[in-house]
């Protein structure tokens, strides 16, 4: 079923919930990156973000049912509706962000919550090298109007809320602070 999963304090738990991530080439620029879409499946259960907020289903819809890629990463003790409630405020309807805050960056986070893992840079390739140009025009819009600079990376933001949130829940709590 599951793996065993030792905790400090010595005992073993089963994690029964099987974490799969979901990928799909949207499109390709040669010698560059690639754009992909993510999603991150709980027991077979799809989990995806975009404009309307986080939705689920097991038809995987957001790939039109035929993801390029789906692989198996790993087992949890968090189940799909820990998921979402853990993730449903960082990932609001109408907070979809093309290059910051996207299906790629909910995966990111998904993984980390359930397994924590990161995606794959390789996933995010193309989100970085838009939000790098963005970067740039921010910073020329800052020099011209004197304003501040402002880079959130929006994954990493979410993910250090999470762990101050569950640092003292549910018996994985203890491997969001390990370093």
């Amino acid at each position: 079923m599951g793996n065993s999963l030792l905790l400090p304090s010595g005992h073993e738990t089963q994690a029964t919930n099987k974490v799969e991530l979901a990928a799909s080439e949207i499109f390709g620029v040669p010698g560059i990156a690639r754009i992909y879409h993510t999603s991150v499946l709980v027991n077979g259960e799809e989990y995806y973000f975009s404009n309307g907020g986080i939705f689920c289903d097991r038809l995987l819809s957001s790939h039109r049912q035929a993801p390029h890629e789906r692989r198996c990463l790993g087992w949890s003790n968090r189940a799909g509706p820990q998921l979402l409630n853990a993730l449903s405020s960082h990932f609001r309807p109408g907070s979809y962000d093309l290059l910051g805050k996207n299906c790629n960056t909910f995966s990111d986070c998904a993984l980390y919550y359930l397994l924590r893992i990161r995606l794959e840079r390789r996933y995010s390739a193309m989100d970085r090298v838009g939000k790098e140009g963005m970067g740039v025009l921010n910073y020329v819009w800052s020099t011209i109007s004197n304003s501040e600079e402002t880079d959130t990376n929006y994954a990493d933001e979410i993910l250090d809320a999470l762990a101050r949130h569950y640092s003292t829940d549910g018996p994985l709590s203890w491997i969001l602070h390990q370093d």
